[in-house]
């Protein structure tokens, strides 16, 4: 929260002037993190293998990441961080499912996608 030159607003060029902590790629698989640094030309001077561990390296550091605001929100060091608005236009993120077929017919399975496209279709509802 105390962080010498991020404070009220940011600016797309200040962001890109940080030091960033991000998540590494683990197994080449993509994440959120990709989507959301899109837009914005920055080397990571921290990779973490979680967001929990880059969250907690931003309230310990003067290092900024991009995170969901919920997750920020919900932090065990949330006292330790601020969020400011994304200075980019596209602020959403694209999320897909996959699963094995074998999973097709599982009771338990069919209710988890279901309550995920019940969630996800408000949100997309919502926008």
């Amino acid at each position: 929260k105390s962080h010498p030159r991020m404070q009220g607003a940011v600016t797309r060029e200040a962001l890109a002037n940080e030091q960033h902590a991000k998540l590494s790629k683990i197994h080449g698989q993509r994440s959120f993190s990709e989507q959301a640094y899109r837009d914005l030309d920055c080397q990571p001077s921290y990779e973490g293998t979680s967001l929990s561990n880059v969250l907690y390296v931003v309230g310990q550091s003067e290092l900024v990441t991009i995170a969901p605001r919920w997750m920020v929100e919900n932090a065990a060091n949330k006292d330790q961080l601020q969020v400011l608005e994304f200075p980019f236009d596209n602020g959403s993120i694209s999320g897909y499912l996959s699963w094995h077929e074998s999973s097709e017919k599982d009771k338990g399975h069919i209710w988890l996608r279901d309550q995920l496209m019940m969630i996800c279709g408000e949100v997309v509802a919502l926008k």
